[in-house]
């Protein structure tokens, strides 16, 4: 069995929230739920071979923190529903401010996002936030969000998606034909070129209130 640190698999690309620079794109209204029999296709391949510390689902995120007052009251009953689940199933649950720890892994939004070019992807690595969020995506195992779900921004704004991407594009993922070796190598590397399209330098910026009718307000 090879250890994963964190292994994440999305059960919905779309997102009832809308954040600035979220790392799977998830606030660029893309659509599609994994269905159950999917996610077991692709669990199937990995589940004899690895050994996640942390297994995260995403997709849809009714719990990710912010403290403005309007978010915090639309969140209570999801809040109260994983504080039942707790008694229920003598379980725990950790709700922390994740948003206190996202930066800019990318410029601009929608087709005018456009990858950094810091010439460094090493420094990029470390400072990256994702770097140990290892995704399942299509029955692969891809480095981290930003690289896995950058096809399903190609795929939205096409011929418009700027051209800049097109070498990060190339990157595949892991197929669960691989090797053990390749498994072993793919789980051990840290920093490759593919990490330039991430900032040098640690981007960070005040979240603002996630709801849609926020942003439609203002």
């Amino acid at each position: 069995m090879t250890e994963v640190f964190n292994l994440q698999l999305h059960v919905a690309h779309a997102c009832n929230l809308s954040c600035d620079f979220c790392t799977h794109y998830s606030n660029h209204g893309h659509k599609g739920i994994v269905s159950l029999e999917r996610a077991r296709e692709w669990l199937d391949g990995s589940k004899q071979r690895l050994d996640p510390h942390e297994f995260v689902l995403l997709g849809g995120e009714p719990t990710i923190h912010h403290d403005s007052p309007e978010y915090l009251e639309k969140v209570e009953p999801a809040v109260r529903l994983v504080r039942q689940w707790e008694q229920e199933h003598d379980s725990r649950a950790e709700i922390r401010p994740s948003d206190q720890e996202w930066m800019r892994l990318y410029q601009g939004t929608g087709s005018d996002m456009a990858p950094f070019d810091d010439g460094d992807p090493r420094t990029s690595w470390k400072n990256c936030v994702t770097r140990h969020c290892t995704q399942l995506f299509e029955g692969k195992l891809w480095k981290c969000p930003p690289l896995a779900y950058l096809k399903l921004q190609k795929e939205k704004y096409g011929d418009g998606f700027s051209s800049r991407w097109d070498p990060c594009l190339k990157y595949d993922g892991l197929p669960p034909s691989a090797s053990d070796a390749e498994l072993q190598a793919f789980m051990a590397r840290k920093a490759e070129p593919y990490c330039g399209m991430c900032p040098a330098q640690v981007h960070t910026f005040p979240v603002a209130n996630p709801l849609p009718s926020a942003r439609r307000a203002s």
